[in-house]
């Protein structure tokens, strides 16, 4: 059958298979066809353009690539269609160039696209902008009122490049600033490192001195030492023809411990601490000005990360020193020092005869404290003493002294005859805070009155008549009760699904009613069969009905082989099934997918409209019960309802 080549939709369908084929190439047996049409027929030039206009419209950037691509073909070979484009040049651009909006998804295709248009426009604008005025036009507008950098292979908005480029100048001024930073502190810290260095020196000589510490008073002549022992050792007969030199190793051994005296006591006590400033500020501080140095890269100078390096080296040297020296460099009483010296502060004091240390409750005991009789003194010499107690006779009414306060509290004593509440009952009583109930508990509430000033209309006035007095309806019922809601208390599920799965063991969920894989919770067995004949009943003829529903020749595994053996699917088609649906273009990657995420399907259902209002009238009822607990007693309140 041969190709009719006048006829436009063979031109759209060619078009249409080119653009919605989803690969990265332009397939190039469409391509020559579609050629193949406008050589052979230049009436169809207008009709490919506005075909190739409307994909260009459709929101997908692989069909918009693929459709830009098919431009680039058609415009290095014909005029009609070059005049075409450039009369429709700024549309265009807007759809591949995203000038004045966000191009379309997917990622991957709209970036290629972006730089794909950059690319051609630079390469129109040099091959063809003598001939076509509006491509020069079009390239200055771009690169001096939009910012598009025709240099930028990586496609960039005007606006992405500025926010990157202030992001990196941010950066950058947050390094310097931290760089001169650590550059202050180093100088500032250079007085401090050079003092512990210098005394931790100061110790390790003192404790451990070498020969260089010792002065000599002169050269010794080691050779006639040498020569002259030789030659006593002759004359005793004691002479060898070869020397032997020994070795003597002079230091403190590596598993031996420096043992602390009297002498060094001063000594190792500097020690620790030079070596505490050391450990605890210097190392560390020198060790972040290596790190924040090397990571701030071309912003800092090699000098001053050399600087830090070496003072770090140091540092670690001396540290490393102090603890071979084998010292107990944390001390045995160091943690304990601050709490002796607060204990230093308190003087002890001698406990006192007679004196009660805890806290008396009830009012007979304090009574039989304050109206005792003093005891006897314990020292040898026995003095004559008055029996002169707290409660005298005379006092009473005096309101300043002991015996007036106790003789009030006699009155308010509850009669040991009482029962007393049982502790453990307390738990069970409810505490409410107090509010207007309780305030006027056990008090006569008369109904509250308002006074309303019917000249000033609806504003509330004082004008004290008493014919124009309204009494707030149940006023008095809200001074005396109050509302509580009451939501109960929870009740563990005691009890399990117990249904037989798969796998021979019974289900474990455990849910009040209904199990949300075998429907409602009966009573069963240890071995998952129902209990109750009924519920036994019940079971079978939901098997039955199923089993009706799907015969055993509906097997999906038996249909499937069925349909691989023989091509025919015989699954019944049921009302209500839902039919996969095929897509039209397989070759193009799915939005719907893509925009169907867990964000898309959250906001989908928090942000629907009854969502929304079913959740704002619980939110409303919420602060109405709550204003209502609070505020229910007052007058202006009552006629918001």
């Amino acid at each position: 059958m041969s190709m009719d080549l006048k006829d436009p939709k063979t031109l759209a369908k060619a078009v249409e298979a080119l653009t919605t084929s989803g690969v990265a190439e332009l397939d190039e047996k469409e391509l020559k066809k579609v050629k193949k049409i406008c050589k052979s027929t230049p009436e169809s030039i207008p009709f490919l353009y506005d075909v190739v206009m409307v994909q260009l419209k459709k929101k997908h950037s692989e069909i918009r690539l693929s459709t830009f691509q098919l431009i680039i073909e058609i415009f290095q070979r014909s005029h009609a269609f070059r005049e075409k484009i450039v009369n429709n040049l700024q549309e265009i651009l807007e759809l591949s160039m995203d000038i004045s909006g966000q191009l379309p998804l997917p990622k991957a295709a709209r970036e290629r696209l972006k730089k794909l248009s950059l690319e051609t426009m630079k390469d129109w604008v040099q091959k063809f902008g003598e001939g076509y005025k509006k491509l020069s036009l079009a390239y200055n507008y771009l690169k001096q009122v939009k910012k598009v950098d025709f240099n930028d292979m990586e496609a960039r908005s005007a606006l992405e490049r500025q926010v990157e480029e202030e992001k990196s100048k941010k950066m950058n001024n947050i390094w310097k600033e931290r760089v001169k930073r650590i550059t202050g502190e180093m100088r500032d810290a250079q007085g401090d490192i050079q003092d512990c260095c210098t005394q931790l020196k100061s110790c390790f000589e003192l404790l451990l001195p070498t020969l260089k510490n010792f002065d000599y008073a002169g050269d010794i002549d080691l050779e006639a030492d040498q020569s002259e022992d030789f030659a006593n050792s002759r004359v005793h007969g004691l002479a060898q023809s070869s020397r032997q030199a020994i070795q003597v190793e002079v230091g403190a051994s590596s598993g031996q411990k420096l043992i602390p005296t009297d002498e060094n006591e001063a000594i190792i006590e500097n020690l620790r601490d030079q070596h505490t400033i050391l450990d605890h500020k210097l190392l560390p501080m020198a060790k972040a000005w290596c790190v924040t140095l090397a990571k701030a890269g071309d912003i800092c100078d090699s000098d001053s990360l050399k600087k830090a390096i070496d003072v770090k080296q140091i540092l670690e040297e001396m540290d490393s020193k102090a603890k071979d020296l084998g010292v107990d460099l944390k001390g045995k009483n160091q943690d304990n020092s601050d709490s002796d010296t607060d204990d230093d502060d308190f003087v002890e004091v001698e406990p006192k005869p007679d004196f009660e240390a805890s806290v008396l409750y009830e009012p007979q005991d304090l009574i039989q404290v304050a109206t005792r009789d003093p005891q006897p003194s314990t020292s040898g010499t026995q003095k004559t003493q008055s029996t002169w107690t707290l409660l005298q006779e005379d006092q009473a009414d005096d309101p300043t002294t002991a015996a007036a306060t106790l003789t009030k509290l006699k009155a308010h004593i509850r009669p040991s005859n009482l029962p007393k509440i049982d502790p453990s009952l307390r738990k069970d009583v409810p505490v409410l805070p107090y509010d207007v109930d309780l305030y006027n508990w056990g008090e006569e509430i008369k109904p509250q009155k308002v006074i309303i000033d019917n000249e000033k209309l609806r504003f509330w006035g004082g004008s004290g008549r008493d014919d124009d007095e309204m009494v707030i309806p149940g006023s008095d019922a809200a001074m005396r009760e109050r509302s509580i809601a009451f939501t109960g208390s929870f009740e563990p599920v005691q009890w399990s699904c117990r249904a037989p799965l798969a796998t021979g063991r019974l289900c474990p969920r455990k849910d009040r009613v209904k199990c949300p894989l075998h429907g409602k919770i009966i009573p069963r067995d240890n071995m998952g069969n129902p209990s109750n004949l009924a519920d036994k009943l019940a079971l079978e003829k939901i098997a039955q009905d199923k089993m009706a529903a799907n015969p055993d020749w509906q097997d999906p595994q038996l249909l499937q082989d069925i349909k691989a053996s023989t091509g025919k699917d015989l699954r019944i088609v049921r009302k209500g099934d839902k039919k996969k649906q095929k897509r039209k273009f397989p070759g193009l990657t799915d939005i719907g997918a893509i925009e169907n995420n867990t964000r898309a399907r959250l906001e989908k259902k928090i942000f629907n409209r009854s969502s929304m209002k079913r959740v704002a009238s619980t939110v409303n009822r919420i602060e109405a019960n709550k204003f209502q607990d609070k505020f229910g007693d007052q007058f202006n309140y009552v006629f918001s309802k």
